[in-house]
């Protein structure tokens, strides 16, 4: 996904929710039957394409989320679930790209042994990729699954989706802004808050990616590459504490004493970086950061509401 494409562009405030649902979704599962097959058949050629993937599942099921009131309720569970199966593919073999780029930056002569355990660990997890491919590709099962998605929905779904798009998406927005910050740990050194609250902040983020046409453009222009820093750096503290689990679980199994001492020592490394990019993120997501960030929010969403 290039850079601009992460935007829903072609809704305009007046547009019907039901419409604009529809075109999101559009949009989104496109693309992903655009990637889907160089993620299974090329990844040896860019591992981007298994990333951008899995970052494209994880924006289509936001979508499914936001937009699930108005949507036809069989067919969102259907496609939601085979979104979710094709994000755990790429999630499984994007995880062992995550490990090998950082321990390519934190290389150390007897690293030979672990590399090779974990191309061994990426080459099985492409296995899931290429048969969710080759499954959704047989019989044109993507392509069925997509209609039945898009179709009009009847009755009380159908009435939702007759609403303008600014008021609805002033709603949504007022909602995931609020559990947003209510999610914020009480404490940064919270490992399992900050995940949680890295959770939150991706639906913030995507829904800001989805409802952007109903507000201001400072939502998108200031507000959201805070939301995007936020990420990057919930993401790496993320990163690090998984690695560090693996790290010590594969010690434990392994009988092999001077293997089991370099993941020994690879998970200390990782536990000290941890700690240190804790802090900076204690740093950054100050009190006065917040209050300011919230400000932000309620201005913007003040004027789109104002334009109702």
């Amino acid at each position: 996904m290039q850079p601009d494409e992460k935007w829903i562009f072609g809704i305009t405030p007046d547009t019907r929710v039901g419409k604009a649902a529809r075109y999101s979704l559009r949009l989104r599962l496109d693309a992903i039957w655009k990637l889907l097959p160089l993620a299974a058949e090329r990844s040896h050629e860019d591992i981007e394409y298994i990333h951008q993937l899995r970052v494209l599942t994880r924006r289509s099921i936001a979508v499914l989320d936001l937009y699930d009131p108005v949507l036809r309720r069989k067919a969102s569970r259907r496609m939601r679930k085979t979104l979710k199966q094709i994000r755990r593919a790429a999630g499984d073999a994007r995880d062992m790209d995550v490990l090998a780029l950082n321990m390519k930056d934190d290389a150390e002569p007897d690293h030979e042994v672990l590399s090779a355990r974990v191309a061994r660990l990426r080459r099985r997890a492409q296995r899931p990729v290429r048969q969710i491919h080759r499954h959704l590709s047989r019989g044109k099962r993507w392509e069925r699954h997509v209609g039945r998605l898009l179709r009009k929905p009847r009755g009380r779904r159908r009435e939702r989706g007759r609403e303008r798009f600014r008021p609805w998406a002033c709603r949504r927005m007022k909602k995931i802004v609020r559990d947003f910050f209510r999610s914020s740990p009480e404490t940064i050194h919270d490992i399992e808050g900050l995940h949680r609250f890295r959770i939150e902040g991706k639906r913030l983020r995507y829904a800001i990616e989805i409802l952007a046409a109903a507000f201001p453009a400072a939502l998108r222009v200031e507000v959201y590459p805070r939301i995007e820093a936020l990420q990057e750096k919930l993401g790496e503290i993320h990163d690090r504490h998984v690695a560090i689990r693996r790290f010590q679980n594969w010690a434990a199994e392994t009988d092999n004493r001077s293997e089991k001492n370099q993941l020994l020592r690879l998970a200390d490394a990782d536990a000290t970086r941890l700690s240190s990019l804790v802090e900076e993120f204690r740093a950054w997501w100050s009190p006065k950061y917040q209050a300011d960030l919230q400000r932000k929010f309620r201005k913007i969403v003040r004027r789109a509401e104002q334009r109702c």
